[in-house]
């Protein structure tokens, strides 16, 4: 690729004068409609936010549906997205806090049949929950391949679209989303075969806490960490004009954000994997955590899941040997 750090700037300081100069064939509307659509930033966006909105109202669907055939109770609290948010009113009307924030951080009961339309079932959901939760915190990637990508095109040089990119990207969570599922799937056959899942929901979530905690600690962690914080220098680095490049490319970024985050998104399997409350909540700090600056932010988090498993640990113990 011919475009060099230079170039890429001068193209982004230059930005407004080309594109005006671009479209002045143009009416006034149709001009001013051109240089819109024509924003990097905006393509990506168009790109995340349609996926990332349908992703959620599938989950939200899936759970309304869960919980009105009454198998809410195999996936954990806080099955619908308006259910947890009304119940709060009513909870902080009679000054039940505690008992609201205990009831959605309690572990999800895995009392189910495991048959070949449950797993199906549960990779589509876990799927899903990739989409809606990891798909926006790949934007700066994104957007990083989109402005590349137009400066190249404005020096009419070959750039591959957008979607390979993200196509790889979500390749890697399609694989995480099948390995969770047989994960989930031996976790509700191990309670099953238990008798009773109380502890064994609570030794497993309280383990699968205590891993993630000290994951925010590893340098595994911190290196995918800054990976996809900076996305630019890998991108532009391995910059290619073929389309199978670009896929693995994705797949990379993939990796990186996979690294980063498959501690945090298994602790959707003590909450419940259809828990929206916990989605929004870990879709939220993965956003801020990749965005963010320092070690403070994932330092915290992996402290309070340290505790919350060793809680879960102890409490399961405990009513084992009660």
């Amino acid at each position: 690729m011919r475009v060099d750090l230079t170039d890429h700037q001068k193209s982004k300081n230059q930005q407004g004068q080309k594109e005006q100069s671009s479209f002045s064939a143009l009416g006034t509307f149709a001009r001013m409609l051109a240089n819109i659509v024509n924003k990097p930033p905006l393509i990506v966006y168009g790109l995340i936010l349609p996926v990332t909105a349908l992703a959620w109202v599938w989950l939200i669907l899936a759970a309304q549906v869960i919980a009105s055939s009454n198998a809410g109770g195999t996936l954990g609290p806080s099955m619908q997205l308006l259910e947890p948010l009304l119940r709060s009113l009513d909870i902080a009307a009679n000054n039940q806090w505690v008992a609201y924030i205990v009831s959605i951080c309690s572990p999800a009961s895995i009392d189910a049949a495991i048959t070949f339309e449950s797993i199906i079932i549960m990779f589509l959901m876990w799927l899903m929950m990739a989409i809606a939760m990891m798909l926006p915190t790949a934007a700066p990637m994104l957007r990083t391949y989109a402005e590349i990508a137009d400066t190249a095109a404005r020096r009419n040089e070959p750039a591959v679209s957008l979607i390979y990119l993200a196509a790889g990207y979500l390749a890697i969570w399609a694989g995480f989303s099948f390995q969770a599922t047989l994960l989930q799937a031996a976790i509700i056959a191990a309670g099953s075969s238990a008798g009773t899942s109380a502890p064994t929901v609570g030794l497993v979530g309280g383990a699968i806490l205590i891993l993630a905690g000290l994951y925010q600690f590893s340098s595994l962690k911190n290196a995918c960490l800054v990976k996809c914080r900076n996305p630019f220098t890998i991108i532009f680095g391995q910059w290619s004009n073929r389309k199978r490049d670009i896929f693995k490319l994705g797949l990379q970024q993939g990796l990186f954000c996979l690294g980063c985050c498959w501690a945090l998104m298994l602790v959707m399997l003590t909450v419940g994997t259809m828990n929206l409350v916990w989605m929004a909540f870990l879709t939220l700090f993965t956003l801020l955590e990749k965005t963010s600056e320092g070690k403070a932010m994932t330092r915290a988090i992996g402290i309070v899941l340290l505790a919350w498993g060793a809680f879960l640990v102890l409490n399961s113990v405990n009513v084992t040997f009660s």
